[in-house]
């Protein structure tokens, strides 16, 4: 199989043009409102991170990795989609284990592995228990969820931003994995809604880091 060869993993898609998901490709904007709302938020707070800089150029490559996965839809531009996701969420977690939970290198480092090892394991799962595709980002919410609980019992004032987008998060990935289900009903399908709330998420995330200085140690 060629990486140009044409994909077709959402409802929305029936085609194999360009503008066959034009509400699928449509909705990455989220991604590109969320990266510009905290640019601008970040510039305000005077703040010099060059780790925060990158996440949030990263939620702006997520949104264009993905425009491009919705357009041309082949394994190649997949890869463009995939890899932005992969990146941010590596350095999301360093990030907020470091900053928010001012974990030591070594115990955020091993707890970095931990997740990488569970979320290998997700692509064992047979296709009729993944919850068409989205059991591989269960690790991602369960590692939200225990951030934004151990936080709450700090009474951290970050914890509301980070449990707040794991119950976004939840409600993402419910979307994403029904869109199949959805489509003799509703022709577009629900993966639109996928892009949408994880704008927000993703949002949500990056703004909880904004009034606290990063470890150093």
């Amino acid at each position: 199989m060629s990486m140009l060869d044409p994909i077709r993993n959402y409802c929305e898609r029936t085609t194999d043009t360009f503008w066959a998901e034009p509400i699928n490709a449509l909705t990455n904007a989220s991604f590109l409102i969320a990266a510009w709302l905290l640019w601008k938020t970040y510039k305000a707070t005077s703040q010099k991170d060059t780790r925060i800089s990158l996440l949030i150029a990263l939620v702006a490559l997520v949104g264009i990795g993905s425009f491009l996965f919705h357009t041309f839809a082949n394994a190649l531009t997949m890869m463009m989609d995939v890899i932005p996701i992969m990146l941010f969420t590596l350095a999301y977690l360093w990030t907020a284990m470091r900053s928010l939970l001012v974990w030591h290198k070594i115990t955020a480092a091993v707890c970095l592995i931990v997740f990488v090892i569970a979320a290998m394991q997700m692509s064992n799962i047979p296709p009729e228990y993944s919850f068409n595709g989205s059991v591989s980002y269960f690790p991602c919410l369960a590692a939200l969820i225990i951030i934004g609980v151990l936080l709450a019992m700090k009474k951290h004032a970050s914890a509301k931003f980070i449990l707040a987008g794991a119950a976004c998060f939840i409600a993402s990935l419910t979307f994403r994995s029904i869109d199949y289900m959805v489509c003799p009903a509703f022709s577009l399908g629900t993966h639109f809604m996928w892009h949408v709330l994880n704008g927000v998420l993703l949002y949500l995330l990056v703004r909880a880091l904004f009034p606290h200085p990063i470890s150093q140690k």
